[in-house]
């Protein structure tokens, strides 16, 4: 392949109320499913991606469900009160959503099952992934997809690729191994370099070289790689030459921009207006701007 190639179009607490949601039966003469997985960013960039995911899959006619599942220690804080997550994520549209859930208790276990695994020689990635890979979805909700006719599990970020092999294993016990197709929102290992991202165990940041070759080896354990950038896919094209990839540009939601375009003006006047989370890269981008543009 030495073209990028698009394959997705432009459309493309935790509450006892969504517990109990999530757990019912699904609807008679079931078509078939896929399930997605990422993190627990509602409102964000990425949520906006898997947005158009849902809304592609269900013009399609598949079933949806969204698994939200967390990768770093401060999700478990947010855990206690997670209404406005929950509303957050709800409003992607998927039919149905659950999250997976990370306490005090799992993290520990899962620094200590990874430094055994990792024999102290994992990097922050690894640490992610095993954190990601230690978080639990209820028993009700592993019930209820495996009723359903699954045909396909759509990963968002390598970080989520262990929690998806867990699950894949747990819901089909014959061995039946479902593709996975992963998107990778960026290449991790740059945005945890550029970052400064300390390795749990060596308490340093990470060389980049050690950061990229964890990275291919999670990303190889998928079927399928979809990036949204021309620079990701090239680079990681020339690093996993047989690996089956394609490039999809992000979109914006035209409900979304229909709600914004509606909306009351403000009383002052704005020249110009940034909206995005407070992300580093974002952060970065918008000091360029002023410095070297505006």
């Amino acid at each position: 392949m030495n073209e990028p190639t698009s394959v997705l179009s432009s459309k493309e607490r935790v509450s006892s109320a969504c517990f109990e949601r999530g757990a019912e039966d699904p609807p008679s003469g079931q078509p078939p499913a896929v399930i997605i997985v990422g993190p627990p960013w509602p409102r964000s960039g990425t949520a906006r991606v898997i947005q158009n995911q849902i809304n592609y899959y269900r013009e399609l006619g598949y079933f949806t469900v969204f698994i939200a599942v967390p990768f770093e220690w401060y999700f478990i804080p947010a855990a206690q009160d997670s209404r406005e997550m929950v509303a957050g994520l709800n409003e992607l549209g998927a039919d149905r959503m659950f999250m997976a859930t990370l306490d005090q208790k799992i993290y520990t276990a899962a620094k200590f099952k990874a430094s055994i695994r990792q024999a102290c020689l994992g990097t922050a990635l690894d640490w992610r992934v095993a954190l990601a890979k230690a978080a639990r979805l209820n028993d009700e909700h592993v019930v209820f997809l495996r009723r359903l006719r699954t045909v396909l599990f759509h990963v968002n970020h390598v970080y989520t690729i262990g929690f998806t092999l867990n699950l894949r294993r747990r819901l089909f016990d014959d061995g039946l191994a479902l593709p996975i197709m992963l998107e990778t929102h960026d290449v991790q290992s740059q945005l945890l370099q550029e970052k400064g991202e300390r390795n749990p165990w060596t308490r340093r940041p990470d060389r980049f070289e050690r950061l990229i070759k964890s990275e291919i080896a999670l990303l190889e354990k998928a079927n399928v790689l979809i990036h949204l950038s021309v620079d990701d896919f090239k680079l990681f094209q020339a690093l996993m030459p047989s690996k089956p990839q394609f490039l999809a540009f992000p979109a914006i939601d035209e409900h979304f921009i229909s709600s914004v375009n509606g909306a009351a003006p403000p009383a002052e006047s704005i020249d110009l207006l940034f909206v995005g989370q407070s992300h580093f890269a974002n952060l970065d981008a918008m000091k360029w701007f002023f410095d070297q543009v505006w």
